[in-house]
């Protein structure tokens, strides 16, 4: 037998014939994508920690020192994604990774997807995002000094 990532091959000799044939079967065994506590969506892992902090010691201090980056979002269907992990926690809303710098993703991707309130990015001391779940989904810029849960992301290890 040999194993390759999540796929074991186990080959056989058959001996009741001459020549010998030699025969394998392969057997896959799917390996988890996200680690234990993280939800999986696409080829992307979401954690999203109810612990409450400021935008800048979220993104440091946690998601990066422990993970990778504050989330980006780059579709629709990732935000309501999110929007449902959120919910389910009891919580309104959480820091995304986009920050006023031309309103930039964090972990540097290019994602064009863009999902704010009508009357938002709005506040010139409002340098952080955070998608207010309660609200559909829709994101406002906020102080990033102020304190709320956040989501760390990563792709595939």
């Amino acid at each position: 037998w040999r194993f390759s990532g999540s796929l074991f091959l186990v080959c056989g000799q058959t001996r009741a014939r001459r020549p010998e044939r030699i025969f394998c079967t392969s057997l896959h065994f799917p390996v988890p994508l996200c680690p234990t506590g993280w939800s999986e969506y696409g080829n992307r892992c979401f954690l999203f920690q109810s612990t409450e902090t400021d935008w800048a010691t979220a993104e440091v201090h946690y998601c990066r020192q422990h993970h990778t980056d504050l989330a980006s979002v780059r579709s629709m269907s990732e935000n309501e994604q999110m929007k449902g992990l959120v919910q389910s926690a009891g919580e309104i809303q959480a820091w995304i990774g986009l920050y006023r710098n031309s309103w930039m993703w964090v972990d540097g991707s290019n994602s064009s997807f863009r999902h704010w309130r009508a009357s938002e990015p709005n506040g010139s001391e409002e340098n952080c995002a955070t998608a207010v779940h309660a609200d559909a989904g829709q994101w406002e810029d906020w102080p990033c000094s102020w304190k709320m849960p956040f989501f760390c992301n990563a792709g595939k290890p």
